[in-house]
């Protein structure tokens, strides 16, 4: 038996397990009382496409004209732009990794990393966004320009990256 908060030693692992207050409500316990727990490894679910179109062709309507508009915005940026899946979304690549983007429940998400949010900051301003994602919101344009200058920014910036290396 395991408390909560109990460090747990399997051959030569050690793993502290906590469990939060409103769990141990659920199931009656407090802390100090004990409890059994069982570890499973999850299998990865597998992924429904391999390419950038499959992953397109699951989303219709709207979403799916938006993020095709935002595709063929991406691959205009440069001819030597290649397009793969990673991190299970699509993702386009120049000198490693400019941007990925993926559709949401109610936006479309845009990954252009740490520096390309960094860079756009005051244009992004009105959406939501964080270290290196921004959220365009189903309900309102797209602002395939703004998305442009980003893409044009990490392109240059991985340039200069290989140009170094």
């Amino acid at each position: 038996m395991v408390q909560a908060g109990d460090i747990v030693i399997t051959q030569d692992t050690a793993y502290i397990i906590g469990i939060r207050k409103n769990i141990r409500a659920k199931i009656g316990k407090q802390p100090g009382d004990s409890i059994h727990v069982t570890l499973a490894e999850r299998e990865p679910k597998p992924l429904e496409y391999s390419t950038v179109e499959e992953y397109l062709a699951l989303y219709d309507g709207e979403v799916r004209e938006r993020m095709e508009k935002l595709r063929e915005l991406i691959l205009s940026c440069s001819p030597d732009i290649c397009k793969k899946i990673s991190w299970a979304m699509p993702t386009f690549v120049l000198g490693g990794n400019l941007v990925h983007f993926a559709a949401a429940k109610r936006h479309i998400g845009l990954y252009p990393g740490a520096s390309g949010v960094a860079a756009f900051a005051d244009k992004l301003a009105e959406y939501k966004h964080s270290k290196g994602t921004v959220q365009f919101p189903n309900d309102k344009p797209m602002p395939y320009d703004l998305i442009r200058e980003i893409v044009m920014f990490r392109i240059r910036e991985n340039t200069k990256k290989e140009a170094i290396q």
